[in-house]
């Protein structure tokens, strides 16, 4: 049976780690501080599955945002249903695959067309089932149909690995992040686009044409050096995307492990999210296990000097009221997060840092 691993609202531990031979995955969902204040739920939600499908061993990470407001009363539910309507679309198409690689020899060229074509369908008409049985079991609507379904209104975006293939796909503004390690250099770009908008002005599984809005794609896992999966709370509050954190929590989870991961983490999230645009903030890292660089103990304690990110000329945030972060706020918020503890003897050549609260 797959290892299932969602979270939802007020989850006592934001992060979620565990790792094969293959992969090393953390999952993270904080409240924003701005429906903190509100006192409105987190409207993120965030999965996590490992299985396998006759012998054939696949990962699926789903996250999930509900538009929240007025109109979508109900978006928290509607985002906790979309990543399990995403999970079980994975488990059938890891099923597929399975089936469809051991009768044809192009079988990777028609999973990914299938992914592209088919998935997104298959996934809307899941999380169309789920909201229509929740509205009818207990939290009846007193709407019917696509007016019932609107309350729930969310984005979803996921990846599913499986063999040597990734396959990654959004419907929404939730974002989905490549690394790749290209003759030592490090490079980061999008594997789905960003469409603008807020609500049903942005692809949404409320939409009526929501599965045409899907956005799927294949890409081979050996390409691949991590893959980060975001919503909008995170990547609105950098003025880059959040690509110079993306890159630096990739590079010390590499060298100090998963756990200096899950221990810093949560402290560095609310340290982006007060600083940024304040909303709800879910992010996904996976890094292959065989990047991943075996250090003696006693180095995870060694500071390691924070690489400054290029200059950053600020953009427009899709939330007005705060601006994103700049060059130098992402600097102070990594480094004062994200790195190891002060070492009473640091290695020649680095700096100790001085951590700021608690």
């Amino acid at each position: 049976m797959p290892s299932v691993q969602t979270m939802s609202s007020n989850h006592p531990n934001p992060c979620l780690t565990w790792e094969n031979d293959r992969y090393v995955v953390a999952l993270i969902s904080l409240r924003g501080e701005r429906h903190r204040r509100q006192g409105a739920p987190n409207q993120d939600a965030s999965y996590g599955c490992c299985g396998h499908v006759r012998g054939l061993p696949y990962i699926a990470l789903g996250l999930a945002d509900g538009h929240g407001g007025k109109d979508y009363p109900r978006s928290e539910l509607g985002a906790q249903l979309a990543v399990t309507a995403f999970g079980e679309m994975a488990g059938e198409f890891a099923h597929y695959v399975a089936e469809l690689s051991q009768a044809n020899q192009d079988w990777r060229r028609e999973a990914s067309r299938h992914f592209a074509t088919k998935c997104g369908q298959r996934l809307v008409q899941i999380w169309q089932a789920k909201v229509d049985a929740h509205c009818t079991q207990g939290y009846p609507s007193p709407a019917r149909g696509d007016m019932a379904r609107r309350s729930y209104g969310t984005t979803i975006a996921g990846i599913v690995l499986i063999d040597d293939l990734l396959f990654a796909g959004a419907i929404g503004d939730s974002r989905i992040y490549q690394i790749q390690l290209v003759d030592l250099e490090t490079r980061f770009q999008p594997l789905t686009e960003h469409p603008q908008g807020l609500g049903l002005s942005t692809p949404s599984l409320v939409s009526p044409t929501a599965h045409l809005q899907w956005q799927g794609t294949a890409a081979a896992q050996e390409e691949t050096a991590a893959l980060i999966l975001c919503t909008d709370g995170f990547s609105d509050s950098f003025a880059d995307q959040g690509e110079a954190i993306a890159i630096d929590l990739f590079e010390k989870t590499r060298r100090n492990g998963l756990r200096w991961l899950r221990d810093r983490l949560p402290r560095a999230a609310e340290v982006w999210n007060r600083e940024g645009v304040a909303d709800d903030l879910s992010l996904i890292l996976c890094i292959r296990s065989d990047l991943m660089i075996e250090t003696k103990p006693e180095s995870v304690s060694v500071s390691i000097p924070l690489t400054p990110p290029k200059p950053i000329a600020p953009a427009e945030s899709s939330h007005p009221e705060i601006q994103p972060l700049s060059a130098a706020t992402i600097s102070m918020a990594a480094g004062v997060d994200m790195a190891p503890p002060e070492s009473a003897n640091p290695r020649d050549g680095t700096t100790e840092r001085q951590t700021q609260g608690g």
